[in-house]
């Protein structure tokens, strides 16, 4: 064991018993548990949705206690659905952009099809069609969202690192709806009265909704 991430080795059935063990409070009584679960609250008065080593959260409108975790080559997430019943645990091998990515897309399909929903598939959309969702989206003056049009592929951008938001490519799974293939996050591009695409509306992690309207209508 070495700081804070851990540095421990161990299975994805022993972190089942492990889960077990917390949430049928054999480790810890109800009290206890309640507090390590609930989110905090911030001295500007804010919920965050991290409690005591657990993040409080909603994915696909299910409440999820989650965590995920990194070191040196090795990554790890597990995710418990408490009104399911439904524990998972992710365990990988390597780290890199391409193999991060991968692993969420496969982290989401896996909980998509577990909580009994349709798992996105890829829509055809031809590229002159794509060619109108591009331009600069503004949801202030400092976070703005670049969408541009490169060989057919659709990638946003985000101009403010705190939005974490690196140049990723987008799919359709329906006309005007977008979604990544790493995290949760899913976009909608819409129109104005005048039939021109001037926002687009994002939501991530199936809870965090913005709207950014469009202030540019080309990318060079």
């Amino acid at each position: 064991m070495g700081f804070a991430c851990g540095h421990l080795l161990s299975t994805v059935g022993d972190l089942f018993k492990w889960n077990q063990a917390v949430f049928k409070q054999v480790l810890l009584g109800k009290q206890m548990l309640d507090s390590v679960l609930a989110p905090v609250k911030l001295k500007n008065g804010n919920t965050s949705t991290y409690g005591l080593g657990w993040m409080n959260q909603t994915i696909l409108g299910k409440r999820c206690y989650r965590h995920d975790g990194s070191v040196m080559g090795f990554g790890a997430e597990i995710r418990y659905f408490p009104e399911e019943d439904i524990f998972m645990a992710f365990l990988v091998n390597g780290r890199s952009q391409e193999t991060d990515a991968r692993t969420m897309d496969l982290i989401n399909q896996v909980t998509q099809l577990s909580l009994g929903k349709p798992v996105l598939a890829e829509f055809s959309i031809t590229a002159a069609m794509l060619q109108q969702y591009t331009g600069v989206y503004a949801l202030n003056e400092e976070h703005k969202i670049l969408v541009t049009l490169e060989n057919g592929q659709l990638y946003i951008e985000g101009s403010n690192p705190a939005d974490q938001i690196t140049k990723i490519p987008v799919y359709p799974y329906q006309v005007d709806h977008f979604f990544t293939k790493g995290p949760d996050f899913k976009m909608e591009f819409r129109k104005d009265n005048a039939g021109n695409y001037a926002k687009i509306v994002t939501t991530a992690r199936s809870k965090f909704i913005f709207e950014w309207k469009k202030e540019k209508w080309t990318v060079v």
